[in-house]
């Protein structure tokens, strides 16, 4: 990931200290702290089969640039399962960008829960994508991120897990 997309590699390293620590506040195991940071880590990685043009292009995507870019939680998931891994990661790549409210992307089927491994990532994954400069748009500063983010608590993101992040 890292020889790919240098901001994509950094992207997940935040990811996964900011979802660890999340998940400590919330006092989880040790061991499932660690699953968390790993799946954290590799979130990201179906971004392996979105042409580089895309993840640097500087203006708006096109449709089918956008559909391209939602095609990576289920290559991630994939790409996850034909290496083995564990389930807690392989649900985190496919889930990161699923709304608490079950909105978002992929669309989950009826009766689906998200994990919580998920619901703790994406919150990290959204306040660094919102606090780091993109060639599409510039970063926030922390505070105008956390307001932002903070209108989604509850139906974006799981309340008591938005909670937690506010207090790390």
């Amino acid at each position: 990931l890292r020889e790919y997309d240098d901001y994509t590699f950094s992207h997940s390293v935040n990811v996964a200290v900011i979802s660890a620590a999340i998940a400590r506040s919330l006092a989880l195991t040790e061991d499932f702290v660690d699953a968390i940071a790993h799946a954290a880590l590799l979130h990201d990685m179906g971004k392996l089969y979105v042409s580089r043009d895309i993840i640097h292009k500087s203006g708006p995507l096109t449709p089918s640039e956008w559909q391209a870019v939602k095609r990576h939680p289920v290559d991630g998931e994939r790409i996850l399962r034909e290496e083995r891994l564990d389930l807690v990661s392989r649900r985190v790549a496919y889930e990161h960008h699923m709304r608490h409210d079950l909105t978002g992307y992929p669309m989950p089927k009826g009766g689906f829960e998200v994990h919580k491994a998920s619901e703790i990532v994406r919150i990290a994954d959204s306040y660094d994508a919102l606090t780091t400069r993109r060639p599409y748009r510039r970063q926030i500063n922390p505070y105008a991120a956390i307001k932002l983010m903070a209108k989604g608590s509850g139906s974006e993101f799981h309340r008591d897990y938005f909670a937690a992040f506010l207090r790390v």
